[in-house]
């Protein structure tokens, strides 16, 4: 119900039903840390994620931390099973220190997303966008330090990955060329 109240922009509503739910797990996995795990974590994450939509970026960087935290665990039992989840939650608190002015942090995230979304795009190319993404984020991330050659470098790199995704999936990755030629255009307008 959260993610539908969040969706419709009913932020206190969702923020309320996720404590809800945080509280009913936290009661059902007091006895063993690992029970529940999953769910915890993906609920920290979706915490996450609805607090970055409210412009409560500290807030939100600490649900992405703990949502981190959990999929890391997760992901020493089944690497496969959990390794997107925790590349996610790394590109999202990433993208919030970035935001909050933690560089080295957003940095340190953003390429341990990419490492393990390169990982997982070696036996699944469907990873290809999520690497694309992760090379936006990077480029971004540069770009706001004005690091304008590093920031076109992974810019480009991206939209190498979105020509890539056009091989499989036409329209996501017409997009994402698209969106990573606006980005590049806008930068080098601001070189001028």
């Amino acid at each position: 119900m959260g993610n539908l109240e969040k969706s419709l922009g009913h932020f206190e509503l969702a923020r309320q039903e996720y404590m809800e739910s945080l509280t009913s797990f936290q009661t059902v996995a007091s006895g063993s840390p690992t029970r529940c795990l999953n769910e915890l974590s993906t609920l920290f994450y979706d915490l996450g994620l609805l607090e970055s939509r409210r412009d409560s970026l500290t807030e939100a960087r600490q649900y992405f931390e703990k949502a981190v935290k959990g999929f890391r665990s997760l992901v020493e039992s089944d690497p496969n099973a959990y390794s997107p989840n925790l590349a996610k939650a790394l590109m999202d608190l990433g993208v919030t220190n970035g935001k909050l002015g933690q560089f080295e942090d957003a940095q340190n995230d953003l390429e341990e997303s990419l490492k393990i979304r390169r990982d997982m795009a070696k036996t699944d190319q469907r990873h290809l966008a999520d690497i694309g993404a992760d090379l936006v984020n990077l480029g971004a991330l540069e770009a706001e330090q004005h690091n304008i050659v590093k920031a076109l470098r992974y810019l480009g790199e991206a939209r190498g990955v979105f020509q890539q995704v056009s091989a499989f999936s036409p329209e996501e990755g017409s997009r994402g060329v698209s969106q990573v030629d606006a980005i590049i255009k806008g930068l080098e307008m601001s070189q001028k």
